[in-house]
């Protein structure tokens, strides 16, 4: 299949591309620029393309007719979340879904949309499923009005499906390896009690999932991808540094967070987000093959050692 990755040069674009391209699949690939991945595989067509103009992506899909569009394209906030900071990761969930929405219904091609965990409404100890509420927050709003779209779309007569991948971790992540640096030299990282549950995937996992997406094609369908063990964050960081071998990780107040990063991110950290993978389990024949975060992060820790 004729497949288009939009944020193909991110953490999950990059694993994304590769799984597709093993698979067979003729991709291309849009993101602003491959700065972010120098070494990309000659066989993925780049095309330069800033997803929240429309002039852009007209000229990007011209005489084109993608057999499927996935749209992961984000931009990641600069400093503490403020609506400024925002606005470029929110235009692109927002215009760029339209966009390449407009793009998948004019060449009748399947689009799948990548989300974010983050939309559901956090439910301390109870576990989260396609059927549970949604709630945005000023930094999953966009997220939100972008499902909408899709939503919309598909009551139109485009075929569509929308994923949302729990916390993505990787050796390629800068955030993951600022959290491993934190708790290898023992900075207070641990934001008050740390009794709320995380859900984690690897970017791998994930990409495994949208081959199957793209495969069987679920239209209408939304899934959760997560691994098989939610863990609370005061536990996985705990885990981390036992493995790490060094003392357990500080804590520091929830106020004295939120003043240094920013109240909404420290809500988004501290939420509880049990989240359950049994649908995309069952329907899309699939299973994270690192299935807890004690075989991701042990696999982390592994290549970034050996760095």
């Amino acid at each position: 299949m004729d497949i288009w990755v939009a944020g193909a040069t991110g953490v999950l674009g990059r694993s994304t591309v590769r799984r597709l391209l093993s698979a067979g699949h003729a991709v291309t690939g849009l993101a602003r620029s491959t700065a972010k991945w120098p070494d990309a595989p000659q066989e993925m067509r780049f095309i330069p393309c800033d997803v929240t103009s429309t002039g852009a992506v007209l000229r990007a899909f011209s005489e084109s007719t993608p057999d499927v569009i996935i749209h992961m394209a984000s931009a990641t906030p600069e400093g503490k979340p403020t609506p400024r900071t925002l606005e470029p990761g929110d235009n692109v969930r927002r215009f760029g879904t339209e966009n390449l929405l407009e793009m998948a219904r004019t060449r009748h091609a399947f689009f799948v949309l990548v989300s974010t965990h983050h939309v559901a409404e956090p439910r301390g100890e109870t576990w989260i499923d396609e059927s549970s509420k949604v709630a945005g927050s000023p930094l999953t709003e966009s997220a939100v009005d972008a499902e909408r779209y899709v939503r919309q779309a598909i009551i139109d007569g485009q075929p569509a499906c929308v994923v949302r991948p729990a916390t993505i971790y990787s050796p390629e992540s800068s955030q993951t390896r600022a959290v491993v640096e934190a708790v290898r030299a023992h900075h207070p990282i641990l934001i008050g009690k740390g009794d709320n549950y995380w859900s984690l995937i690897r970017p791998e996992d994930v990409a495994t999932a949208l081959a199957k997406v793209v495969e069987l094609r679920p239209v209408t369908e939304t899934f959760y991808i997560a691994d098989d063990e939610p863990v609370m964050m005061g536990d996985l960081l705990r885990w981390l540094a036992q493995s790490l071998h060094v003392p357990p990780p500080r804590s520091f107040a929830p106020m004295l967070a939120r003043v240094a990063v920013g109240s909404a991110l420290v809500d988004m950290l501290t939420a509880s987000r049990r989240i359950s993978n049994a649908k995309a389990k069952r329907e899309l024949d699939w299973s994270p093959a690192f299935p807890t975060y004690r075989e991701g992060m042990t696999d982390i820790l592994k290549q970034t050692r050996h760095a």
